[in-house]
């Protein structure tokens, strides 16, 4: 995993976290206790559906079957590299209150090219370095299910006017579990000569295959929505996870803005853009059956939002 990228990127969500936190304060600051309200639960439950589109940036290190291989690519090489590229993202989440239970689902099934010197260590003793193109053809999935609760909301005015004028700013606390699949195969374009056992080699070919690989990670996180105005919206969330449980250790950051764009038979039509980050660095097995995923995705977001 290229530590540096992932190391800058979570300290610019820091950074754009504590400025978030000292806008709020300041504002905060600005209005008197009876400025400060929080709406009434609302008794009937409401949803969200927003099926959405990853434009994929991939950063890190794959391992299967003891062989590793290097992953830098991004989703126009992955549309050029791919035999089919098959994939389904959507995120539901259903809101009664202040509480809210959500469902992220992630699936993918694509090829990724890595290329430059592979790494076989099949034990602590014996290792070797060939010069190979790789391919990695993936089928993945990833679902988040998880339950949010608002513990604090500010409204600029009455809670009548902050509702139907108005801006307000709400933070939710996140725990839930995020589900992993992966089954992958490593295909090695060699360049000189492996004799290793227990990697299948075909003429200048060598595969190597993970079977099928699940874990599940557990998670905390915040979430922070502002509603600058009826139908515009600006989320930023975070979350961490794993904690030795499944991965060593997972995060992610999310950083959107929706805007209703039409009313039409009772639905609110609102559209999505955004960014996400997701890393996850996961282990199991050793020498020539060791498998890690170790990975850093990220790019951004394009969704079509459904509120009834």
């Amino acid at each position: 995993m290229k530590v540096r990228a992932a190391t800058r990127l979570l300290g610019y969500w820091i950074a754009a976290w504590m400025l978030a936190a000292g806008a709020g304060a300041a504002w905060a600051a600005d209005l008197s206790d009876d400025q400060i309200t929080v709406e009434p639960p609302q008794s009937a439950w409401q949803f969200r559906f927003t099926p959405y589109a990853w434009l994929l940036f991939l950063d890190g290190e794959q391992t299967i079957k003891g062989r590793t291989a290097d992953v830098d690519t991004n989703i126009f090489e992955i549309i050029r590299e791919s035999d089919s590229l098959v994939g389904w993202m959507s995120y539901l989440e259903a809101r009664r209150g202040p509480l809210a239970l959500y469902a992220d689902v992630y699936y993918g099934k694509l090829t990724l090219s890595g290329g430059g010197d592979v790494t076989i260590k099949p034990n602590n003793f014996v290792s070797a370095t060939i010069a190979a193109d790789a391919n990695i053809e993936y089928e993945f999935a990833v679902v988040e299910l998880g339950g949010a609760y608002e513990v604090s909301r500010w409204n600029r005015g009455g809670a009548m006017d902050a509702a139907d004028f108005g801006a307000y700013t709400a933070l939710d606390l996140i725990a839930g579990g995020r589900y992993w699949y992966q089954k992958a195969e490593l295909d090695l374009a060699l360049a000189s000569q492996l004799n290793i056992a227990g990697i299948t080699i075909n003429g200048n070919r060598a595969i190597a295959g993970s079977g099928g690989v699940d874990w599940i990670d557990p998670l905390l996180g915040a979430r922070l929505r502002h509603h600058m105005a009826p139908g515009e919206e600006i989320i930023l969330r975070g979350d961490v996870g794993g904690f030795g449980v499944a991965s060593d250790f997972s995060w992610q950051l999310i950083g959107a803005y929706s805007w209703v764009f039409s009313d039409w038979r009772g639905i609110d039509w609102a559209g999505v853009v955004g960014y996400r980050a997701l890393y996850v660095d996961y282990s199991e097995g050793k020498g020539a059956n060791k498998f890690r995923y170790d990975i850093l995705t990220h790019g951004p977001i394009l969704g079509l939002s459904m509120r009834f």
